[in-house]
């Protein structure tokens, strides 16, 4: 079974990829801001669907809330992920992160980024996920794991129902590689289960409308069927105005 590369590109982008404050680190006024330009991101960088980064530890991505908005506008179908910081339980941030997006979860998946920065313990991913999906409701094949090959590798748990129990979530895998054939999968995922696939960071962000050189870009492991169930495509609506956006606890609204 060979990886199904339909050519289906989708982004994940994070404040990396705005200008949001000035070199002491003050946030700048909105008319100062330069945030992701998600028309260009559909048009020229030909994607299906973004992946935005919702928090991490205990806080919000200082421009989750303004991608989460102008992604809509643009009707590219949103997911999520939390990075899972190894200085709090899975279960209290997973309440944080539900607490950020339970009043538009969008209309694909959200994800459990386990990686370097997450420490060791895989019982804060189980922790995390289980939580998420008591709070949310949503099913399982609408929750993800993103990790990498040999991050996984290395801290898994040990038995196989336990790798079983994260198996059934799908997987967003981290594989450097221009070659699908080079793709290695960890257990008890397999290459024709595996969802989406990070496979690299090429320097087209500035072109495709991104204020970062380089964008994290990602494929699909099948066609259009697939990308309806599990990134909500048919769903996509544009939001009604005024939209109110609160950025370090400050309000600003638009009138569109």
């Amino acid at each position: 079974m060979s990886f199904d590369n339909q050519d289906i590109k989708i982004y994940d982008m994070s404040i990396w990829q705005t200008v949001m404050f000035d070199s002491n680190g003050n946030l700048l006024p909105p008319d100062r801001q330069k945030h992701i330009d998600f028309n260009k991101v559909r048009d020229i960088g030909k994607a299906s669907a973004i992946i935005l980064k919702a928090g991490q530890y205990y806080y919000k991505d200082p421009a989750f809330d303004i991608g989460w908005r102008n992604a809509k506008l643009a009707c590219l179908p949103r997911s999520s992920y939390w990075f899972l910081s190894q200085y709090d339980t899975g279960k209290n941030q997973a309440k944080k992160y539900w607490e950020y997006i339970k009043s538009d979860i969008g209309e694909g998946m959200h994800f459990c980024d386990f990686e370097y920065g997450s420490g060791n313990d895989w019982n804060q991913v189980y922790s995390f996920i289980s939580e998420f999906q008591q709070l949310s409701q949503l099913p399982d094949y609408k929750i993800g794991v993103y990790t990498g090959y040999y991050y996984w590798t290395q801290y898994a748990p040990s038995t196989n129902a336990q790798k079983n129990w994260f198996a059934k979530y799908p997987l967003w895998l981290a594989y450097y590689t221009t070659n699908s054939a080079n793709l290695r999968v960890p257990l008890n995922w397999m290459l024709e289960t595996l969802l989406l696939w990070q496979w690299g960071t090429p320097p087209i962000g500035l072109e495709i409308g991104c204020w970062s050189r380089e964008v994290d870009a990602n494929l699909l492991n099948g066609g259009q069927e697939k990308l309806n169930k599990y990134f909500g495509v048919s769903s996509i609506t544009h939001p009604s105005f005024p939209y109110s956006l609160v950025i370090n606890d400050k309000e600003y609204r638009t009138v569109g």
